[in-house]
């Protein structure tokens, strides 16, 4: 099940910026496993990188839909110190499965 959430950025605000938000709100601390992506028109996942503002890695215009997720995957999932690390990083797998990725 996903849950929806609506947040305001400034015109500049980078993808980290929305991220330190997210993660404020799930008090996830281990926060550099964790994105951004977005769909493109052909149907491909593109992550947001935190070079680039977030309205120029997207096109069109506001409001954007993004979805929170897993990035980067640990070889030992032993190794995140966060419980709350660890429920995400079930989340995200079940999702995927589900989602037969």
């Amino acid at each position: 099940r996903s849950h929806s959430l609506l947040f305001l950025l400034q015109k500049r605000s980078k993808p980290s910026d929305l991220l330190d938000d997210v993660c404020s709100l799930l008090s996830l601390q281990e926060k550099d496993y964790f994105g951004f992506s977005y769909t493109d028109d052909v149907g491909m996942q593109c992550w947001l990188h935190d070079y680039k503002t977030i309205q120029k890695q997207i096109p069109g215009d506001p409001p954007f839909s993004l979805r929170f997720g897993v990035k980067f995957y640990v070889p030992d999932p032993t190794q995140l110190r966060e419980d709350v690390t660890r429920y995400q990083y079930c989340l995200q797998i079940r999702y995927d499965l589900y989602a037969a990725r």
